[in-house]
């Protein structure tokens, strides 16, 4: 929000929020941005591909964008967001251009840190988009010997590299994205108004805050989110963009299953993934590029 603010700062008397009004446009326009790229990347010529197919992989994959993008503005829960001025359309923004960036672990891990940044349901994902394309029952394996001979390193045999370069983009983009909280009111601060505070929440506006006899059935949802959040790092092997997407997806929504507080805003947040995974060739597509 901060350029947003310096652009059209607050005149100190209650108005019409204009830099309220233009992030939340700016995250809009990001996240559909973001679609039609990814709709053009889904669709992109193979290497090999002569002139005509490379011209028809491109018209094919415009058009696929913009479907991506009406879809984004033809969905009633996105306009609700965008006219409630929050930053949840944000959340989205990353997670679609993380999609963008898959094929480069670093470029996946900022969009990630910065989506999570934003609201914290998004660390689901780290287990999933640190494996990328390969799921850690692949990594695991141990290649064969390569033409000359030698073995490679162990390094290179659990297949770790992107994952290390993944978490490290990750981790920067979280502590650069937290330092002013560090600074000014501090992490105790911050941890009390987020963490403490989603803690210790009470809200009607979930089945548990209505229906007070079912902690049980919250613990096993939220056991169960915490397993699939787990369990599509390490199956199936290779994962396509949209294998990912729709992966991203389920977790995203079985993380939202056991929160004490839901609010309509939330649906944003796994709209674009869902969108991604609905198409038949990106869940075969390869997988980043």
């Amino acid at each position: 929000y901060v350029p947003f603010e310096l652009a059209m700062p607050w005149d100190g008397e209650w108005d019409e929020l204009p830099a309220s009004h233009g992030a939340a446009i700016f995250f809009d326009l990001a996240t559909i941005v973001g679609l039609f790229v990814l709709g053009r990347r889904l669709r992109r010529a193979r290497d090999d591909a002569s002139d005509e197919e490379a011209a028809a992989a491109r018209s094919e994959g415009t058009a696929l964008g913009i479907v991506l993008a009406f879809a984004w503005c033809a969905y009633p829960y996105t306009t609700y967001a965008l006219q409630s001025n929050s930053n949840d359309s944000l959340v989205a923004a990353g997670l679609i251009w993380a999609l963008v960036a898959f094929a480069s672990p670093v470029g996946r891990g900022v969009f990630l840190g910065m989506a999570s940044m934003v609201k914290f349901a998004p660390l689901a994902l780290v287990p999933l988009f640190a494996m990328g394309e390969r799921g850690l029952a692949d990594r695991l394996r141990r290649p064969s010997a390569d033409e000359s001979g030698e073995r490679p390193s162990r390094f290179a045999w659990f297949g770790f590299g992107p994952v290390f370069w993944f978490s490290l983009a990750f981790v920067a983009t979280c502590a650069l994205l937290l330092l002013q909280a560090t600074l000014d009111p501090g992490l105790k601060t911050f941890y009390d108004r987020t963490i403490a505070m989603q803690i210790d929440r009470e809200s009607p506006f979930s089945i548990w805050g209505q229906e007070p006899g079912l902690e049980w059935l919250q613990t096993v949802v939220k056991v169960g989110a915490v397993g699939l959040a787990l369990l599509v790092a390490v199956v199936p092997r290779r994962r396509s963009v949209g294998q990912v997407a729709a992966l991203a997806a389920a977790v995203l929504i079985g993380a939202l299953l056991g929160v004490d507080h839901w609010f309509y805003l939330y649906l944003p947040w796994f709209f674009g993934l869902v969108l991604v995974a609905l198409l038949p060739r990106a869940r075969a597509g390869p997988p980043g590029s």
